[in-house]
């Protein structure tokens, strides 16, 4: 029997989290289902363990850590089905994953991902991500982080991104579009790869038949940590480079540099000096890629199929007044989106 769908889980350094990870899949209602692990470069046993407990799982050792962009861009190129599931190994997914992922991925052939209900791990009833908006600075918060299951977060639909700790993709397309951009290595990537699919004409949908639990923070932390905020800040930059349509670039590039210094205030105000380093780096980091950047720009406007415009008309990108107060909210509840 042709196997025409695939789960790809990538690691580094997460031996702790394979066990359940895995069972999960391994339980899954859907088959044929293959399953794949891309380790990137972990020093911690993982390989060792996966190969003595999870058998049927197909190993793809990376020779170094490419993060998740670059990883997943990897595993993506060396496996043939037609129908990809990306995992973060700290996550236990539901049965029924594949099976609902797949039944979204079939309604229409224009849809080039798919997005799960992602329920955080240690709050049970509670949201991780239902889907991703986009703000005016490029950065995808996640829709009810923090938030206690409901109804209005239980309609398939439209998004603009989904979260990557579990998605689907079409083969494809992914490769039309390039993948994730390795430049991120790791947050953003998510929001720019689904961000591109919409200008090239495609769909990303949210399907919350289709969840799992994610320990959220696990890798990166919850948390404003000099990483995160380091991440951030440089890969949104990149994002609005390569992605607005040159009628909004100027606007949202001044926007990101108020956003930029209005949380650098707040920083120095708090006196949380790495944050504003990390903010500061982040933005000298994309000085020495505009031209790199730009590049991408004019390969990825070169076949622009939807404006912002219409993405807007849409509802895809969030206001500024949207932006602020769901800031405000995770700061107050001690979350990071």
């Amino acid at each position: 029997m042709r196997i025409n769908t695939a789960i790809i889980v990538i690691n580094h350094n997460g031996r702790q989290h394979l066990n359940e990870c895995f069972i999960s899949l391994r339980n899954q209602s859907f088959t044929p289902l293959r399953l794949y692990m891309i380790d990137n470069a972990s020093t911690d046993g993982s390989i060792e363990f996966v190969r003595a407990n999870f058998p049927e799982v197909t190993i793809l050792a990376m020779d170094k850590g490419y993060g998740f962009a670059g990883g997943y861009n990897r595993g993506v190129r060396l496996v043939k089905e037609e129908f990809i599931g990306l995992i973060s190994n700290d996550t236990r997914v539901d049965r029924d994953w594949v099976r609902y992922m797949r039944l979204a991925m079939d309604k229409d052939p224009r849809i080039a991902i798919a997005g799960c209900k992602i329920m955080l791990y240690d709050r049970p009833g509670c949201i991780n991500s239902a889907g991703q908006r986009i703000t005016p600075v490029g950065i995808g918060y996640e829709v009810g982080l923090g938030e206690r299951d409901r109804p209005e977060f239980n309609q398939s639909k439209d998004y603009a991104a989904v979260c990557g700790a579990g998605m689907m993709v079409r083969k494809e397309i992914f490769e039309q579009l390039g993948g994730f951009d390795d430049s991120y290595f790791l947050l953003c990537e998510d929001t720019d790869l689904c961000w591109r699919a919409w200008i090239a004409g495609f769909r990303v949908v949210y399907e919350p038949r289709a969840h799992l639990l994610h320990k959220f923070g696990a890798t990166i932390g919850r948390r404003e940590t000099p990483l995160r905020v380091f991440q951030i800040q440089r890969n949104s930059i990149f994002s609005v480079i390569k992605n607005r349509d040159g009628a909004y670039l100027g606007y949202a590039l001044a926007g990101c540099l108020v956003y930029s210094f209005a949380r650098m205030t707040v920083y120095m105000l708090k006196g949380e000096t790495r944050l504003l380093k990390a903010q500061l780096k982040g933005l000298a980091a994309v000085i020495p890629l505009l031209k790199d950047l730009s590049a991408k720009r004019s390969r990825l406007q070169a076949m622009r199929v939807l404006s912002d415009a219409e993405m807007r008309r849409k509802g895809l990108f969030s206001s500024w007044m949207e932006t602020v107060k769901e800031y405000l909210r995770l700061q107050r509840i001690g979350l990071t989106g």
